[in-house]
């Protein structure tokens, strides 16, 4: 009888057992993903490209240079000067000084026909009056004017250098214009070709 009581409990707690680990059902979860990193990718060293050949000269043998005598050298001629033409000019045999009211060798400024008559030219020149310039202001030292050069410049005009240190030009019609002043004796007047510069050689004190 005792016996049948432990059965009968045992059997009482199974089914409470039961009765409560029934209700709960136990769900398995599925296993998350894991990422698996992937393996890093292998880069790949660059190889080294040879450089190409460079060209290598060739040597060839240099032929040695022959013995070459000097020649010894000779005398130099002297050149001599032997005139093709004559003279361009002729002589000129200038007139005997013939006295005048002014001057017993020369004629009065204004007789410029006696002054012409006095100037000698080659064949195929000829001589013809112009301008005569007049001492308006005389110097006590420089009685009267006194031209030293003359020059054509590019401009058509006569360019007279005098001995008081001014420069006159002279057109075609015979004016005269002061072109410069200052110099103390003006000796030479020359145009550089192809420019309208002038140079005028002048003497110092």
């Amino acid at each position: 009888m005792k016996q049948l009581r432990q059965i009968t409990l045992f059997l009482i707690i199974i089914l409470l057992l039961t009765a409560c680990g029934g209700g709960t059902e136990t769900t398995n979860l599925p296993p998350t993903a894991t990422r698996t990193p992937r393996p890093p990718t292998a880069t790949p060293f660059p190889s080294r490209t040879p450089a190409p050949p460079t060209a290598t000269a060739t040597l060839t043998n240099t032929p040695e240079p022959d013995a070459t005598d000097t020649p010894t050298p000779t005398d130099t001629p002297t050149p001599t000067v032997t005139p093709t033409t004559g003279p361009l000019a002729a002589d000129v045999a200038q007139p005997e000084y013939t006295a005048s009211e002014c001057s017993d060798r020369f004629p009065c400024n204004d007789d410029i026909a006696a002054w012409e008559e006095r100037i000698q030219v080659p064949p195929g020149f000829a001589v013809s009056y112009v301008t005569q310039f007049p001492n308006i202001d005389p110097d006590p030292d420089w009685p009267s004017y006194q031209p030293t050069s003359l020059t054509f410049g590019p401009d058509g005009k006569l360019y007279v250098a005098f001995r008081q240190g001014k420069i006159y030009t002279v057109d075609a019609a015979g004016n005269q214009e002061l072109f410069f002043d200052g110099l103390t004796v003006p000796t030479g007047l020359a145009f550089q070709p192809g420019t309208n510069r002038l140079y005028v050689s002048n003497r110092v004190r």
